[in-house]
């Protein structure tokens, strides 16, 4: 069992601090490293459950000032349930059914991210260090028309984010090759292009996987299996602020109402929303 994350703070306070783990056996640190009762609390449930030897795809544990999770190697589904529910009897573990689909949450840390990229080097999400925020747009690649109109857009506006301190990435799980005719045809070489995305990372941050249909309007075959559209703001410190995923090519965020967006948030200092991951 991996322990990934216990992020402490008030629940609907301000975004919490984030402590990465890692390792097996976490809990039993945090607990000894930590005065706070509510992840002692939660530390010793975890401890509880990993003795146990039950197997448990995935287990949330949520306090009035703890949000504690383990994960079982590659689940990396989490679903919150809150002190309400507990109130009122519910079960203190919420078990997921294996291979459950991620949603990721605003204000917590977004999956890993690693791709290699057509001429800026490999590209590592931790590595970034924007002013304001990291912009990660996934296309779904050489074989989408709507793709490269899209990416023509975030091409010509890229120079308005950076502006706004803003660093821009556009990834496919396309391979080497396809992603260099895409660039071709996109001639945009200030815009970082990151390819070969596997499809368990683009599970993880939540995007949908297509099946081949043949070859598109435009005469070029669809991989046999890729993944679908997905934008993701992020902040520097890892956290996620916007997340936008799409079944299809069709109806994504206009990059120039995402300038919009960003000039507001920046201007108030407006929180990341949709946090609340309790009952209802």
């Amino acid at each position: 069992m991996v322990y990934l994350s216990v992020a402490v703070g008030q629940l609907d306070g301000p975004v919490p601090q984030h402590v990465q783990v890692t390792e097996t056996g976490a809990p039993l640190e945090l607990k000894r490293a930590t005065k706070d009762a509510a992840v002692q609390d939660a530390c010793m449930q975890s401890e509880a459950v990993q003795q146990s030897g039950e197997p448990i795809d995935a287990v949330f544990h949520e306090t009035k000032s703890v949000r504690f999770w383990t994960l079982d190697h590659q689940k990396f589904h989490l679903r919150a349930y809150s002190a309400s529910l507990r109130a009122r009897g519910a079960p203190d573990l919420v078990r997921l059914p294996a291979g459950a689909l991620p949603m990721l949450m605003p204000r917590l840390p977004v999956p890993a991210l690693s791709v290699p990229t057509l001429t800026h080097g490999d590209y590592l999400l931790t590595g970034e260090t924007p002013p304001n925020f990291t912009l990660v747009v996934f296309y779904r690649g050489l074989h989408c028309p709507i793709c490269l109109k899209y990416l023509l857009e975030l091409a010509r506006l890229q120079p308005e984010f950076d502006k706004r301190g803003v660093q821009v990435v556009a990834i496919s799980s396309d391979t080497r090759e396809r992603a260099e005719a895409l660039a071709v045809k996109l001639r945009a070489p200030d815009l970082r292009i990151g390819y070969g995305l596997p499809l368990t990372a683009a599970r993880e941050w939540g995007l949908y996987i297509s099946t081949s249909r043949g070859q598109t309007s435009i005469g070029i075959e669809e991989p046999a299996l890729f993944s679908e559209p997905g934008v993701f703001i992020v902040r520097p410190d890892g956290t996620l602020y916007y997340g936008a995923v799409q079944t299809m090519p069709f109806a994504r965020p206009h990059f120039d109402e995402l300038l919009a967006a960003i000039d507001f948030a920046l201007a108030k200092d407006y929180p990341a929303r949709g946090e609340y991951a309790g009952a209802v």
